[in-house]
Formats: C-alpha cells, structure tokens, sequence
C-alpha cells in the first residue's frame, strides 16, 4: 500500500518521488523538484497547465527482489 504524505514534507533535493497530481489530471507520477526552476518537475507528462501541482508525494522504491 501507497503510504501518501503531504506535498510539504517532501524532499527538494532532486531525489525522484511519487507525485500526485491534483485536479484534472489527478492521477500519479513520476517526479521530482527543480531547485533551479523552483518547481516540481513530471516525467512524461503533457500539461495544460504552466505546471504540474502536486498534493502528495510518496517515496519509489524498487519492486522486492531488485
């Protein structure tokens, strides 16, 4: 199970996260913060929006056995 925590206590150091996206996208991703664009940067995500805007983070971790 996914162990969500708030967009606030994530780390901003380039580390790659699971990110949810809020509305309308409202699904996860990959990501992680630009700390030279000042924002949260999405994998292989097409926008409409200037930016992604994420809730929640939870940390990617490799499947077991990897």
């Amino acid at each position: 199970m996914i162990e969500w925590e708030p967009i606030e206590t994530a780390p901003r150091d380039d580390t790659r996260l699971l990110l949810w996206l809020t509305p309308p996208l409202s699904k996860p991703a990959i990501g992680h913060w630009d700390r030279s664009l000042f924002c949260w940067v999405v994998e292989d995500c097409n926008l409409e929006t200037d930016e992604p805007l994420p809730s929640h983070w939870a940390s990617v971790t490799p499947p077991s056995g990897s």
